[in-house]
């Protein structure tokens, strides 16, 4: 290249010196990065990779020294084209044993380039003789390099559209599984949602069946409790009635047969009013349980509550000679069902007479927080075991013992305590210990301010 600026500036001998050694280093570079880029050098030896570069360093590093000694440098260029020759066989040799097919050509152009330098340096020296050949072998050289370079890349450019075939058409067959599996995920998606919603029909069938059934059953439960309302109830309040007229007519006569009669006449009188207050105690949960709770809270004297409660009360405390005691210092208003709170009272202060034995107490006290009024009944009876104070409150546990004197319970007339309670927005508990008595608290919301 650098040679035929003699034919640009021929008038100019000190451009053409400069311009020969300028070329050579550029075009070296050129060739290198070629070399680099064709062979893919980065995949097959980073040293060889690096020792390229640093000849093309070297190669523009020689320019400055131009100015100094056009001789020198061309020396210097001499050598590193050397070495430039010898790493380009190597790389090419290297990136055939890679499996680069492009690399044969490529090896063969710089083969026949440097066959042709070399026979014009020994003609030069006088080794080879002055012929047509050996005067024009780096031309010739040159032009089957180019010939073979053209193949080379004509290869490598062939191989490259192998590779983008290969690589589409693996696209396209990945394209076409996913495709196919996604057919058979949707597929099975389909056939699973289409059982899914088989169940869910026949789900909803069985639903259907069942809440007619309910419906059925729950009618029939209205029924039986309307039954136990009007056909049961009034002939046990007549039964009683009548048994109190017959207890009082056997009293006041004073003979053998008589007291026999009056202890008959207890028991059954004993025995009416437990299946009485079952009744009451069952008609006041059937009706918790349908909604037919009249719920009407309104501000109410707590003191007249528990006084009405303890007066019905006392008639079944004096039996047991069992005292009730009320620790109530003063008045509290409370927000509550005046019936409700009657019904929690009398289920609590008779449980409580019940469990206690003869001659015993029971206090009954309140205390008073922010919100709510809390009312404990304490007695001094035989108490609850912690197994089944966790029974107490719930319809599906069947917890029930015997009074002090074997009175009978049923275990609901606490189911309706802790309901009703509830229903005002309290709380109820039990705190109790065998052989020392139970206390029962349960809370009631005070009374509002309203305005006027």
């Amino acid at each position: 290249m650098g040679h035929g600026f003699q034919f640009i500036w021929s008038s100019s001998p000190n451009i053409q010196n400069y311009m020969a050694p300028v070329s050579i280093s550029i075009s070296w570079v050129l060739v290198m990065e070629f070399t680099f880029h064709f062979l893919d050098l980065h995949k097959i030896s980073n040293r060889l990779y690096k020792s390229i570069r640093v000849l093309q360093i070297l190669s523009i590093s020689l320019l400055p020294i131009l100015f100094y000694s056009v001789l020198l440098v061309n020396r210097i260029q001499t050598s590193l084209g050397l070495l430039n020759a010898l790493l380009i066989l190597v790389a090419a040799i290297l990136s055939i044993k890679n499996g680069n097919k492009a690399a044969r050509l490529f090896l063969i152009g710089w083969s026949m380039l440097i066959v042709g330098v070399l026979s014009l340096t020994l003609k030069s020296m006088g080794v080879l003789p002055t012929n047509d050949f050996t005067s024009y072998s780096m031309q010739i050289g040159s032009m089957f390099e180019l010939v073979f370079l053209s193949l080379a890349l004509a290869e490598k450019y062939r191989f490259i559209q192998e590779e983008n075939t290969k690589i589409q058409s693996e696209l396209l067959k990945n394209q076409i599984k996913y495709s196919e599996t996604l057919a058979d995920k949707v597929k099975e998606r389909t056939i699973e949602l289409h059982n899914s919603l088989s169940s869910v029909t026949q789900a909803n069938e069985q639903l259907n069946e069942y809440a007619k059934n309910l419906k059925i059953l729950n009618a029939t439960k209205d029924k039986f409790f309307d039954i136990i309302a009007h056909d049961l109830r009034n002939p046990f309040i007549g039964i009683i009635g009548l048994l109190d007229s017959l207890l009082e007519q056997e009293q006041k006569s004073q003979t053998n047969s008589t007291e026999r009669n009056i202890a008959r006449l207890k028991m059954a009188k004993n025995s009416s009013k437990v299946t009485y207050n079952l009744l009451e105690n069952l008609l006041q949960w059937a009706k918790s349980q349908k909604g037919e709770i009249n719920f009407q809270p309104q501000n109410l004297s707590f003191y007249r509550l528990i006084n009405k409660t303890i007066s019905l009360a006392k008639a079944n405390a004096l039996k047991k000679n069992i005292t009730l005691e009320e620790c109530q210092t003063q008045d509290e208003i409370v927000f509550a069902d005046e019936a409700l709170v009657d019904t929690v009272l009398r289920n609590l202060i008779s449980n409580s007479i019940k469990f206690t034995f003869p001659n015993g107490k029971i206090n009954i006290c309140c205390s008073k927080s922010v919100d709510f009024l809390s009312i404990t009944i304490k007695d001094n009876g035989i108490g609850i075991s912690e197994d089944n104070i966790n029974k107490l409150f719930r319809i599906e546990s069947k917890f029930t013992q015997l009074g002090t004197e074997d009175e009978k319970g049923t275990g609901l007339g606490l189911i309706l305590c802790k309901e009703f309670v509830e229903m005002h927005g309290g709380k109820i508990w039990v705190q109790s210990e065998i052989g020392y008595g139970s206390e029962f608290t349960f809370t009631l919301p005070l009374g509002k301010d309203f305005p006027n």
